[in-house]
């Protein structure tokens, strides 16, 4: 199974053509990120795993977006990044 990070139109819960999207599988990237997904769900009630769709609109999408931001800072500081 694969999870698939992008925008959306609201009609699907798969990104939209041409729009910046991110995939991850059942591995070493979602098992990094996961904590920042448990206190992402945890702040707006939505799971993003490996198993369901979420969506985030209104307030929420400020919280996804420093929650993409804690992720980005976590990443680059990482060795080798």
């Amino acid at each position: 199974m694969s999870l698939a990070i992008g925008v959306g139109d609201e009609a699907s819960f798969q990104p939209l053509p041409g729009e910046p999207c991110l995939d991850l599988d059942n591995d070493g990237y979602y098992w990094f990120l996961a904590p920042l997904f448990e206190q992402l769900a945890r702040e707006t009630g939505q799971s993003v795993d490996l198993y369901g769709d979420a969506a985030f609109d209104g307030k929420n999408l400020q919280v996804l977006r420093r929650m993409l931001t804690g992720a980005r800072t976590l990443v680059e500081s990482q060795p080798g990044a």
